[in-house]
């Protein structure tokens, strides 16, 4: 009961009713057994009314009672002494923790240095540049660099900045859904001395291509395009990725095109994002009026050469578009093993069109390669509710 009310007090807001309650008892009745929510509640009052000289008399009763030890007793005095600014007496109480620290004590101890000095400002100008850095990094493994605070903290010292340490900032921003801050960083970075680069932007793209949000891509590729940034693989399937997401299939193909080289992720990217939006003719093998002849001569892509995945992709594309016999003359014309993965992607299509009598033939196909499976009959049978059609149950 008593430490119901100490505690109620504590947090009031008149928590002196707090430290009266305490002397009151203590006064009358010196044989009274304080326990440590007692000294918790009590030394919580002293740090709310930075009552320096009550709160050092707390701790006189602490080490003549049996809590001396306890840890969450020692950080309330901790936390006690560093609101008050009595520093040599934070590192006093925290040295006798010795091995019993924990995520409370250092924390403590950080803010109470903090509230003298700020910790970079320590770290900058009396320590040295390296352990600035590394504390740097640990704010962006640990998902800190979203905070404001930490990232003012971090750009009002003297830390060396580079373009990696302005890569961890950007990509933290982004990744944690600041994607207005993490677009005035870039556009900072030049005041600093520093020198966009491809990977740079590649990277911001990538922390934020979830968004697909249409302001970016055309800052974006405005962006490049003021810096004269090279329009390299990297850059160019993050910004194909990123006009996909946003539906602007005229410009995934216009900056497919101005890339010089096209490697995997670039043809993935762009096939992938005419495919979800089921616009197979955005493609370039069908702007240059060859269809698929260009993916399939000699099985080589633009110096990839292809694998049945990357079969699997355009087969579902032309799918997608409603352009199923050529889907299936492409997978009877594979130069690569046929697989049960385009025959079903194909199968699917045929089940969203109504296409039965196609599905038919490759439902045959299916079990001509592998056993049968129960989903390939249910794609089928789709295929005849699509078309209007009673399915055969045979």
């Amino acid at each position: 009961m008593f430490n119901t009310m100490l505690r109620g007090h504590s947090i009031s807001p008149d928590p002196e009713n707090s430290l009266l309650l305490f002397n009151r008892v203590r006064a009358e009745n010196r044989s009274f057994d304080f326990d440590q929510f007692t000294f918790i509640s009590v030394l919580k009052s002293c740090t709310n009314l930075l009552e320096i000289r009550a709160g050092i008399g707390v701790h006189t009763d602490v080490l003549k009672s049996r809590f001396g030890s306890v840890l969450n007793v020692m950080n309330a005095l901790l936390h006690f002494y560093c609101v008050c600014g009595m520093i040599e007496d934070v590192r006093q109480v925290f040295d006798e923790l010795r091995l019993r620290k924990d995520l409370v004590s250092w924390n403590t101890l950080m803010g109470g240095v903090s509230l003298r000095e700020g910790i970079f400002f320590v770290v900058g100008h009396l320590l040295n540049e390296s352990l600035g850095e590394t504390i740097h990094v640990f704010c962006f493994k640990l998902g800190f660099l979203s905070n404001l605070n930490v990232v003012a903290a971090l750009n009002e010292n003297d830390i060396k900045r580079d373009v990696v340490l302005w890569n961890y900032l950007i990509d933290g921003y982004a990744r944690n859904g600041l994607l207005e801050e993490a677009m005035e960083l870039l556009r900072l970075i030049k005041d600093h001395g520093v020198r966009p680069n491809s990977s740079m932007v590649a990277g911001f793209l990538s922390a934020c291509s979830t968004s697909g949000a249409l302001g970016i891509s055309e800052y974006v590729r405005g962006y490049v395009e003021e810096e004269q940034l090279p329009m390299d693989a990297v850059l160019g399937t993050a910004i194909v990725d990123m006009y996909a997401k946003s539906g602007l299939l005229e410009k995934v193909v216009d900056v497919f095109n101005q890339l010089e080289i096209k490697d995997v992720k670039s043809w993935t990217a762009m096939i992938s994002g005419c495919g979800v939006h089921g616009q197979a003719n955005h493609a370039p093998w069908r702007l240059d009026e060859r269809r698929v002849e260009l993916f399939r001569e000699d099985g080589e892509c633009l110096s990839v050469k292809t694998k049945i995945e990357h079969y699997g992709c355009m087969i579902d594309l032309l799918g997608r578009a409603g352009l199923l016999e050529e889907a299936y003359e492409l997978i009877k014309g594979l130069l690569v093993e046929r697989d049960a993965t385009a025959w079903r992607a194909l199968l699917g299509a045929c089940r969203m069109y109504g296409n039965v009598k196609l599905a038919k033939r490759v439902k045959e196909e299916l079990e001509g390669i592998c056993e049968n499976h129960v989903a390939d009959s249910l794609s089928l049978v789709g295929a005849y509710v699509a078309a209007g059609m009673v399915a055969d149950q045979r």
